[in-house]
């Protein structure tokens, strides 16, 4: 093979040129042949053209077939055994041959003793010096183990073995100096973790000093509301305006708007501080400058005119208010403003509140109705102008005389001022007859209709009412209007004998006493029945409808009986009769001396008991007759037939039954008493007591008699019969006057009413004749009915008989509100009472009556 050719023909592998040991071989062999190798080896890379049984033959891929050459002396082919000195190279003849490998020592199989096994010159393993220093066992100490020439372990200086930093955050970090010492060096990396939020700066260091530097961290927002928010700057705190940090709310007086503006909360001068009287000036509180100073509210015109004057400027009450002026009023008058210009105009009192009249001056007056004005009685007077706390007004109308209600005739003119004068006739008005008989007494109402109180024998009707009695007799109540027309009627009782009824009027009702007799039960419309034991007196109050507003049964188990009652000042009752045994009225137990016993009991308006009394002796005592005076004092008057106090001295009987009248204040303590005494039988009938206190007292006697309690006589009757007795005290029981009435037979004195204007009207009965005014009157036949009025002096005004051949018997009496004069007498036969003949129904009825005073 020529291999000159060979590398001619392929660029590049001139090297690969085999070279052969044996030049004989080279010329008769090829090179392929010696080697044992195809002719020719196709290839496509270097792999291809290697061959492990040649390995210092390198084959190369040219151009699709191998060439070969021989690898350079020396070349490693194998390291044979791992750390054994030796490995395997190419020979300068291209065969592999051993020799000493400095590099192939073992492996270092002991770490930090400054020794690792080495290869010498033949090839046997040594230890040799090594950098192999020890690991550093003591960190921090700014030393560190190291490796001498011949392989001793020695300590070097470490800069870099310093002690770890446990101090975080201070801005050093401990360090190594030249001579191996631990010092304190800077470590700027060392930042301060604890950063404060909110105060725009951060934590941070400084060639080893802790500093601050400027962060964005600005604070919350403490004050909401404010228009501002914290922000950061350069480092610092700053308050920057914050358009949506509206206030939540308008504050009153804090001289700002709810709103923001570029400089925060919008400014509002408008607003008024609310404490103290200053105002907002830029936003801000300012003090009020006229505190102090002069003011005035008033017309300018008008101060230091009259009463006006200024004042000062002072805040009271967070107000500003002008203090001390005086300024214009309306002109006063009267007490206190006479005098004074008020309306600061320059005039005195000439107008205005209380100005009606003018100081000093008079006026004619007249407060009655103006139809009476100068008419009878009825005159003017004169008012004077005075000052009053309310104002300069025209006093009382002195020595004006105004309308009287009624016109009394027993006084000098029309002084009720209607024109025309009563006078005391005593004419007469109708006269009516009754089916019925028994009526024991009559009341006129406030509105002019009357009540007759009747013991009911039978039935009978009275207006639209048809009443009977449930057993021997009832009593009954019949109403009657001014006219005498009937309107109603009401009974009440049961089976025994019921009768006896006395009226006592009120403003708003009536009560009706009397007597119900042995085992009659009646409620009086209402409520559970009184039931007397034996014969029981009882009181029963009803309103001006009829309807029972209360009712008391006056009685015990022997025979108790009503005698009369009267209406009290306080719209009470007070009531008198006669009882046996005990009674308990609604206070303490009375009992009887013996025989029978008087007994006076007052209730108030609602029925409650308020006190109660007996009088009486061993004899046998009737009950009396009663009249209360304006100021609440009871007189009582009757007969007695033994000795009997009343509270006072006791009065010791002269001859027979005498008479009496006791008067007891309000509360029932006795004031005085007095006893009408002869030989004979002296018997009051009833006493009235006048407007002045003063006692009329009315009854008949037969003998010479004693009035005053000194001894001797006083009166003296005029001839035989029984004569009327008219004897006059005092409010305090003087003895005043008395007068007589010839009786020729018998007489009664049955009723006495008192008028109006203190006159006081007599009726009765009597046989034979009667003589009053001087003028004889002999009755028809029988007994005749009488009636005669006196005035307050005991002057008789005018008197009345009327009669027929039977009896006619003058059994009740009252007298309206202006002294007309309703009565109820007995007939049997037609009588003419003055207005012509009244015919009786039945065998014995009533009739009633009616006179002018």
């Amino acid at each position: 093979m020529d291999t000159r050719a060979l590398a001619s023909r392929t660029p590049g592998v001139a090297r690969f040129l085999l070279v052969l040991p044996i030049a004989g071989l080279l010329a008769s062999i090829s090179c392929r042949q010696v080697l044992d190798l195809p002719e020719t080896t196709a290839c496509e890379t270097n792999e291809e053209c290697s061959s492990p049984d040649f390995p210092c033959l390198e084959g190369e891929c040219i151009e699709g077939l191998c060439a070969y050459g021989w690898k350079a002396e020396g070349t490693v082919i194998d390291d044979a055994e791992a750390g054994d000195c030796v490995h395997v190279v190419c020979d300068s003849s291209g065969e592999p041959v051993e020799e000493v490998a400095e590099n192939d020592a073992p492996a270092d199989q002991i770490a930090g003793d400054c020794t690792a096994p080495a290869c010498d010159s033949n090839g046997e393993v040594v230890q040799a010096p090594s950098n192999d220093a020890p690991a550093d066992q003591v960190a921090g100490d700014c030393a560190a183990p190291a490796c001498d020439a011949e392989g001793n372990i020695v300590d070097t200086l470490s800069v870099n073995d310093a002690p770890a930093d446990e101090v975080m955050g201070d801005c050093s970090a401990p360090a190594c100096d030249a001579s191996g010492s631990v010092i304190d060096g800077p470590n700027d990396d060392d930042v301060p973790s604890d950063d404060p939020p909110g105060d725009c700066v951060r934590p941070a260091c400084d060639s080893g000093a802790i500093t601050t530097t400027a962060s964005n961290d600005p604070p919350i927002d403490m004050v909401p509301g404010d228009c501002m928010s914290p922000s950061c700057d350069d480092g610092g705190v700053i308050d920057v305006p914050n358009m949506d940090d509206t206030p939540v709310a308008n504050v009153e007086g804090d001289c700002l708007s709810p709103t923001c503006d570029g400089n925060g909360v919008a400014i509002d001068n408008t607003d008024w501080p609310t404490t103290g009287c200053g105002e907002c000036l830029n936003g801000q509180p300012v003090d009020w400058a006229d505190l102090g100073a002069n003011c005035y509210s008033g017309d300018s015109s008008t101060l230091n005119v009259g009463t006006c004057h200024g004042g000062t400027w002072q805040c009271i009450n967070d107000q500003r208010a002008c203090t001390d002026e005086v300024t214009p009023t309306s002109e006063k008058c009267g007490d206190g403003f006479n005098g004074f210009d008020e309306d600061c105009n320059g005039q005195t009192d000439e107008g205005g509140v209380g100005c009606d009249c003018v100081l000093g001056t008079t006026a004619v007056c007249y407060s009655g109705p103006a139809q009476t004005q100068n008419v009878g009685t009825c005159d003017d007077g004169v008012s004077t102008c005075t000052a009053t706390p309310n104002g300069n007004i025209l006093g009382p109308c002195i020595g004006e005389v105004l309308p009287q209600e009624c016109d009394s005739c027993i006084q000098a003119g029309d002084q009720d001022c209607s024109g025309s004068v009563e006078s005391c006739t005593g004419s007469h008005v109708w006269s009516k007859p009754a089916t019925f008989f028994g009526t024991t007494d009559l009341a006129v109402l406030p509105g002019g209709d009357f009540l007759a109180a009747i013991s009911l024998f039978g039935g009978t009707t009275v207006g639209s009412s048809t009443v009977s009695s449930d057993g021997f007799s009832d009593i009954a109540i019949a109403r009657y209007d001014a006219n005498g027309n009937g309107i109603s009627a009401a009974s009440w009782g049961g089976a025994a004998m019921d009768g006896g009824g006395r009226i006592a009027a009120h403003v708003n009702g009536y009560s009706i006493a009397g007597n119900l007799g042995s085992g009659s039960s009646e409620n009086f419309g209402s409520g559970p029945a009184l039931t007397a034991v034996g014969h029981d007196g009882f009181i029963a109050r009803f309103d001006s409808n009829g309807s029972l507003l209360w009712k008391k049964l006056l009685g015990d188990a022997s025979d108790d009986f009503v005698t009369g009652v009267a209406h009290t000042p306080d719209d009470g009752v007070i009531v008198c009769g006669e009882f046996q045994g005990s009674i308990n009225l609604g206070g303490s137990t009375l009992t009887s001396a013996g025989g029978s016993d008087m007994f006076v009991v007052r209730f108030d308006a609602q029925g409650n008991h308020v006190w109660s009394k007996r009088f009486g002796s061993s004899a046998t005592d009737t009950g009396p007759s009663i009249s209360v005076g304006s100021n609440g004092d009871a007189v009582l008057s009757g007969t007695i037939s033994g000795n009997t106090t009343f509270g006072g001295p006791t009065i010791a009987v002269a001859g027979g039954k005498d008479g009496y009248i006791a008067r007891l204040d309000a509360n029932g303590t006795h004031l005085w008493t007095r006893a009408i005494q002869s030989a004979t039988d002296d018997i009051i009938s009833k006493a009235v007591v006048l407007s002045d206190g003063s006692v009329w007292a009315f009854g008949t006697f037969s003998s010479a008699v004693n009035l005053d309690g000194v001894a001797g006589t006083d009166i003296s009757p005029t001839s035989t019969g029984a004569d009327i007795l008219m004897v006059k005290y005092s409010s305090s029981g003087s003895y005043l006057q008395s007068q007589s009435a010839n009786g020729t037979e018998n007489t009664d004195v049955n009723v006495v009413e008192l008028g109006f204007d203190n006159s006081v009207v007599i009726g009765g009965s009597y046989s034979g004749t009667l003589y009053l005014n001087a003028f004889a009157s002999p009755a028809a036949g029988g007994r005749d009915m009488f009636l005669y009025k006196i005035n307050p002096g005991g002057s008789i005004l005018w008197s009345k008989k009327y009669g027929a051949p039977g009896t006619e018997k003058l059994e009740a009496l009252a007298l309206g509100p202006c002294g007309d004069v309703l009565a109820s007498s007995t007939f049997a036969e037609p009588v003419n009472f003055g207005g012509g003949t009244v015919t009786p129904v039945n065998s014995l009825d009533n009739a009633y009556l009616k006179y002018r005073q």
